[in-house]
């Protein structure tokens, strides 16, 4: 017996992945007006082409976050048993899919199996047959003993071989400008076959769970290295700093970190869901965690006017008698000195004329705010959520510092404001 191939709009891949059918679409009336809420082509569509399979129509958004969460419903029930056969891959050899599929189209092969594309770097072979044995709980977990992944927990009727995933995780790691559709077009030139936009859709599915079991199949490694204990991770990155001799000379300053932000990395507001998975790594402080320091330091400004932002050079003839008010809202870094520096008003002008031209309003993630040693190891990172560089992302990282690093070692830092920093 054939696993049922039917879907339903209940099931992930109901609009995912698939080619869509224009003809027959009516042109939108010359009046026609389109609403921030959404589904207003759908409401002045005829009811019989609403009805009408394979009739394109405007999906709102609550359906796609309903979709979304059922496709995470059904992997997660599935997850540990595809890490469990992901190790096993990774550590036997794996079962043929050839001999697989030879076995299964002979008449008396096994009953129950299923048809799907398996794609690889350098071949595409079509209908390929699947049979899933009575140890195999769910699909996926018998294309994994073959070296393949699919892009749906359900029907699979698409998969990509891991090796193919895997290279597209480490090149993306050497260059993260690398997209997924560039990626999916090399794999079309490869085959010889025109791009399809399904076939970025279908990978980019793939890829998020394969990253998922790998980072579960890493945590039980850590687990049975004893790696996962808490701050581990900090406290061996850097084999100069966190490793010491017998009889090592004790140094004045222990380490040496560097803090400084950037906002070259963005995420653009709502370009994720409140269903999204949450982002889990040894790296990144919860930004719940960073905004314990969001009261200490307060913005200020001057009484009479902004012009020490758009002429620092007027520092220096500044005598003090202006006085300095607190405002309601949060301070950046050099907000907790009594007096700013000449460099630290070009970097308030400078962090000013960005904010002026509205960069931050379209983005929810605006930067990173990153720790690192003097040798560049990574220590530790934080997002920066809708501003700029603000006082609580150093605070933040600071004090993670002192607290894994406070008691063995004595810390020196450094920063580009670090002189009016220092004063928080």
């Amino acid at each position: 017996m054939r696993q049922p191939s039917a879907r339903s709009d209940d099931d992930y891949g109901a609009g995912f992945g698939q080619d869509l059918d224009m003809g027959g679409t009516q042109e939108p009336p010359d009046n026609f007006e389109m609403s921030h809420e959404g589904g207003d082509l759908q409401n002045n569509t005829p009811d019989d082409q609403n009805d009408a399979p394979g009739q394109w129509h405007y999906v709102p958004d609550n359906e796609w976050g309903r979709r979304q969460a059922s496709w995470q419903l059904a992997w997660d029930v599935q997850i540990d048993d595809l890490a469990d056969a992901y190790m096993a891959c990774k550590g036997s050899e794996r079962k043929s899919l050839a001999t697989t599929h030879e076995a299964a189209c002979r008449q008396d092969a096994a009953p129950l199996y299923f048809e799907f594309d398996a794609i690889s770097m350098h071949a595409r072979q079509d209908n390929m047959r699947m049979v899933i044995n009575p140890d195999d709980k769910h699909a996926n977990v018998a294309l994994l003993q073959h070296g393949y992944l699919s892009n749906s927990p359900q029907y699979c009727s698409v998969a990509f071989a891991i090796d193919t995933l895997e290279l597209f995780r480490r090149c993306q790691r050497r260059c993260p400008q690398f997209s997924i559709q560039a990626f999916a077009q090399v794999i079309c030139d490869l085959h010889g076959t025109p791009f399809t936009p399904h076939l970025r859709q279908q990978f980019s599915d793939a890829f998020d769970i394969y990253s998922i079991i790998r980072q579960k199949a890493q945590s039980r490694v850590n687990a049975a290295l004893g790696h996962d204990k808490e701050n581990y991770r900090m406290k061996t990155s850097c084999p100069s700093c966190q490793y010491k001799l017998e009889n090592e000379e004790e140094l004045e300053y222990g380490m040496f970190f560097l803090l400084d932000g950037g906002n070259s990395c963005k995420r653009r507001d709502r370009a994720g869901s409140p269903r999204d998975r949450p982002f889990e790594n040894t790296y990144f402080i919860p930004a719940a965690e960073v905004d314990r320091f969001k009261d200490d330091v307060k913005g200020k400004k001057k009484a009479q006017s902004e012009a020490v932002f758009t002429n620092p050079t007027s520092l220096e003839e500044d005598d003090g008698s202006e006085e300095w008010v607190d405002v309601d809202e949060e301070g950046d870094p050099t907000d907790g000195d009594a007096k700013v520096s000449p460099c630290a008003a070009r970097w308030k002008a400078a962090g000013k004329a960005g904010k002026e031209k509205g960069m931050w309003d379209m983005y929810e993630e605006t930067g990173l705010f990153v720790a690192i040693c003097r040798h560049g190891f990574v220590l530790t990172v934080c997002d920066m959520i809708r501003s700029g560089e603000l006082a609580k992302y150093g605070i933040a990282l600071v004090n993670k510092l002192q607290v894994v690093f406070g008691e063995r070692h004595r810390l020196a830092g450094a920063y580009d404001i670090w002189c009016s920093f220092k004063e928080t």
